[in-house]
């Protein structure tokens, strides 16, 4: 994971994504991790969002533990 500090962060957000789709890229606030930049492979725009809400993975980890 390649990381750059939210304060040095200038680029546009076009260039960042088209560099994430070799590697993650970490946004760091005083070296601690607060953002990433992430490639989308293989998944529409509904995958990512419910992957990425805290919600559904709570409701997913209840039924799971209910198993």
């Amino acid at each position: 994971m390649k990381k750059i500090e939210i304060t040095k962060a200038c680029a546009p957000l076009s260039e960042y994504a088209r560099k994430a789709k070799k590697d993650t890229i970490g946004v760091m606030k005083k070296g601690k991790p607060i953002a990433a930049v992430v490639p989308v492979l293989n998944a529409d725009a509904e995958t990512v969002s419910l992957s990425t809400s805290g919600k559904f993975l709570a409701i997913i980890e209840r039924s799971r533990s209910r198993y």
